[in-house]
């Protein structure tokens, strides 16, 4: 759908990506959602908040064997956040217990 996009002339901004981004989530197209964030960088954009909340927001609705390739997404997009995200994807597939007891 991205391809079609830049083929049809339209400008290929972050909104448009984020907008993309919200629509992959309600048809549950993780790869597709991939996609666009692998092609931030071949477009010369860095994710704003919105897109790394969308990011969030496709993770909270992803299941636990696709989390690995939204959480390198995030980390490209805000480095800080990355950790944070990878860390309690982590934490949540072991006890879980120290990263709430290191936040708290």
């Amino acid at each position: 759908m991205l391809n079609e996009i830049i083929e049809s002339g339209i400008e290929s901004t972050i909104l448009v990506l984020t907008s993309m981004i919200q629509c992959y989530i309600k048809a549950k197209r993780t790869d597709d959602v991939v996609k666009i964030c692998n092609q931030l960088s071949d477009l010369c954009m860095v994710p704003d908040y919105c897109f790394c909340c969308y990011l969030l927001n496709v993770m909270a609705q992803t299941p636990n064997e696709e989390m690995g390739m939204l959480t390198d997404c995030v980390e490209e997009g805000n480095a800080k956040l990355g950790f944070v995200v990878r860390y309690s994807v982590e934490e949540q597939e072991g006890d879980g217990d120290s990263f709430i007891k290191e936040v708290s």
